[in-house]
């Protein structure tokens, strides 16, 4: 479950995990040793623990820092600088703020009724993000940035160099975005001079049916013709022009190949992954200074700019005192 959120894939993180929950909505008997239980709502409870957990770790500041090793190798470490460091206190969590926060949180109605009982969040913690990113490392006001080899951007920040991923910093821009347009149902389209017309597998066309819904809501203007054959009217304003059938059919693939590696992914944040993933700007894309500093603004104004949807980081630091070191000067 975490591994999808903050970290990389083959790194699963040890945790104990307690949850309260009406014993109404718990089968015991499943097992005969009782080494099992069921839940009323399996995805219920998933979504609500995965979005508790984004919401306590989005406290920290999560950007990692190189470390240079003598023998050359180059090794990641958690940022030295956390924002707030954990505590041994219990935290309790409300749905409503949850999801306003969460989007992706929403569940089913059985489990709402429990989880609605549970205590409301701290003050502390239901600080926006914004006002616990560290704002000496992160802030763009004032900072000049670069683009080398059309994939990373290096900006000098207080401590040292910050790099960011041009690719997955928009992807996490474009993943929030539609997060947000699919659960709000308000969708921007652009209208299509020549509709496109779009031969498809049985099994992509079974997988176009059961999405149009969420389709239409991130921008898609679409008609089913026939057997296996979709009619493309519009499209959302980040799909390139003259890319409209490759998009929508790459992010039906992608659709698939996520919901095999994360079968308890739901279908709406599967979506916006895959939608994320297909209409980020790419390495090797020539940006210009105002894309740029376009790109990283949205960025730090989304709810986790550290990482992006599949747990890649957007952001590295190297420290003037590893600079340093680098060249002798320690």
């Amino acid at each position: 479950m975490l591994t999808s959120i903050y970290l990389k894939k083959g790194n699963f993180p040890s945790f104990i995990l307690m949850i309260s929950i009406n014993p109404r909505h718990v089968d015991v008997n499943v097992h005969p040793s009782k080494l099992e239980v069921k839940f009323d709502d399996e995805q219920g409870i998933y979504n609500f623990v995965r979005a508790v957990v984004k919401h306590s770790l989005a406290k920290f500041n999560l950007i990692p820092e190189v470390e240079i090793e003598p023998t050359g190798e180059i090794k990641l470490r958690p940022s030295s600088n956390l924002i707030e460091k954990p505590t041994q206190q219990k935290q309790q969590f409300s749905l409503d703020l949850l999801t306003s926060t969460f989007p992706e949180a929403i569940i089913g109605t059985r489990v709402e009724k429990d989880i609605k009982k549970i205590e409301k969040i701290s003050k502390e913690i239901q600080s926006e993000i914004s006002q616990t990113v560290d704002k000496t490392d992160t802030s763009t006001e004032g900072i000049s940035f670069m683009q080398i080899h059309n994939k990373y951007i290096i900006a000098q920040i207080k401590t040292g160099i910050m790099i960011i991923d041009q690719h997955v910093a928009h992807e996490r821009i474009l993943y929030e975005r539609a997060l947000d347009s699919l659960n709000s149902n308000t969708p921007f389209t652009q209208q299509l001079l020549f509709p496109q017309t779009i031969e498809l597998t049985p099994a992509d066309m079974a997988i176009v049916k059961e999405l149009k819904d969420y389709l239409e809501a991130l921008g898609f203007d679409l008609r089913i013709f026939g057997k296996n054959t979709v009619i493309l009217y519009g499209v959302p304003p980040e799909v390139k022009q003259g890319s409209e059938k490759t998009i929508l059919q790459e992010i039906i693939e992608l659709y698939k190949e996520n919901s095999n590696v994360e079968p308890n992914l739901s279908a709406r944040e599967n979506l916006a992954k895959a939608f994320a993933c297909k209409t980020a700007i790419k390495a090797g894309n020539k940006l210009t200074l105002e894309e740029i500093q376009v790109l990283i603004d949205q960025l730090f104004l989304t709810r986790n700019p550290y990482v992006c949807p599949h747990g890649r980081p957007i952001i590295i630091k190297i420290s003037i005192e590893e600079l340093d070191k680098r060249f002798g000067r320690t």
